[in-house]
């Protein structure tokens, strides 16, 4: 009975909710296609589980109801946006392959500085929610329009940094480390890092979150509501 006057997700009145939500699936769709199936063309989540667990999100941590069409049309973007993922990947990694073998070792360090930083708390720190608190009073009162754009630019430096890491463990120059030295090539590049004045620091932040900034920018529109 109580279930009645929960409000109704709507792609009208709450538009970056959706589209956060759009983004969440594709996330969900690239975490099973490429992290844990390696780009296996018939690794997708399908429909069913897709719309089942999107509802669970909307009803456990949004608190709100939501209709069948919704989730299908959620789930169908989502789809489709990670499938617009995979495409600009596969052309990042053209541009990677032409870099020299250190300069991608320094780029690789500089990411693992960013995603240690976001880690902490220090970057994005909407991003962050405690779980089993918004389990029993939901996510409380989120800026879904910030949410929904930091969330991309999260994303897109994870896939970065996914495909710098694929292609060093490619290189050739890799083959010959014994195990272990390239995650130590990599933290020393880190830790050059760590050694920067702030001023130094906060560039490098500042520009890798600008480039993937400027990449969710350009994103193909017609893979969420509005713009």
């Amino acid at each position: 009975m109580f279930g009645l006057f929960k409000t109704k997700l709507s792609e009208v009145n709450h538009k970056y909710t959706v589209n956060y939500l759009i983004s969440e699936e594709a996330g969900q769709q690239w975490q099973y296609h490429v992290i844990e199936n390696n780009f296996d063309p018939q690794a997708f989540r399908g429909l069913p589980f897709a719309k089942n667990t999107l509802n669970l999100f909307v009803k456990n941590y949004l608190k709100m109801k939501v209709d069948d069409n919704l989730l299908s049309t959620i789930s169908d973007m989502g789809y489709r946006k990670c499938r617009e993922w995979i495409d600009n990947y596969h052309l990042l990694e053209k541009k990677i392959n032409k870099k020299k073998y250190n300069d991608l070792l320094k780029i690789s360090g500089g990411y693992l500085y960013f995603v240690s930083e976001l880690t902490s708390g220090k970057i994005f720190p909407d991003m962050k929610f405690d779980h089993t608190k918004a389990m029993t009073e939901g996510m409380g009162d989120v800026d879904f329009r910030k949410k929904f754009k930091n969330y991309n630019i999260t994303m897109q430096i994870m896939r970065d940094l996914h495909c710098y890491s694929s292609i060093i463990m490619k290189h050739k120059n890799s083959a010959k480390l014994k195990p272990g030295e390239l995650d130590k090539l990599i933290d020393d590049e880190e830790q050059k890092i760590l050694k920067l004045t702030d001023k130094k620091k906060s560039d490098i932040l500042n520009k890798i979150k600008k480039d993937a900034e400027a990449i969710f920018m350009k994103r193909n529109l017609f893979n969420e509501f509005g713009n």
